[in-house]
């Protein structure tokens, strides 16, 4: 396999997220996490720049809590990254903002309880969920809802799924619409 790495317009660029949990599919009852982020641009031309694919740091007691253990160490990642792409651009004397940074999930579950001020039953929960919301309260990340079969990080968290998506998407440089 050949990864593409396309030129990207540098006034445009930024950073795309993809974050997906498998609730409860390894072994003594944990759970799986993934993420790939990509450096993109407006014209849909993408870069990989980091992705990762382990076992959540605990025991989780639904979906939901699985998909945002998940985001979180994909936005953590995120926000560590832009500012050493800032940091890049400074020195290469590009005058840019810091990259806007998008979160793709399909969990409708993880949507809705970050862009809602109710409280999830999950007490444990609630600081996770509490962390994203600050993210895009502070403008520090958008979020966006996709159907799971545009969900690039689903190959990382389940065990036989379908890695076309992914492939694609590196071999082309192209994200999907």
């Amino acid at each position: 396999m050949i990864i593409y790495f396309p030129s990207l317009d540098l006034q445009s660029v930024y950073i795309r997220v993809y974050a997906d949990g498998s609730y409860n599919s390894l072994p003594k009852g944990e759970s799986q996490g993934g993420q790939i982020l990509f450096l993109a641009d407006k014209k849909g031309n993408c870069c990989p720049i980091w992705w990762s694919s382990t076992k959540l740091k605990r025991v989780v007691r639904s979906a939901l809590a699985a998909e945002t253990l998940s985001m979180c160490d994909g936005c953590d990642m995120a926000l560590y990254l832009s500012e050493l792409l800032l940091a890049a651009f400074k020195t290469r004397g590009i005058e840019k903002s810091t990259p806007q940074i998008v979160c793709v999930t399909d969990s409708q579950s993880l949507y809705e309880a970050v862009g809602s001020t109710n409280l999830v039953s999950d007490k444990r929960l609630r600081v996770e969920i509490s962390a994203l919301r600050q993210m895009v309260n502070n403008s520090q990340v958008a979020f966006q809802w996709v159907e799971g079969s545009f969900q690039i990080s689903d190959t990382l968290t389940k065990r036989g799924a379908s890695t076309k998506l992914l492939r694609t998407v590196l071999e082309s440089g192209k994200l999907p619409h």
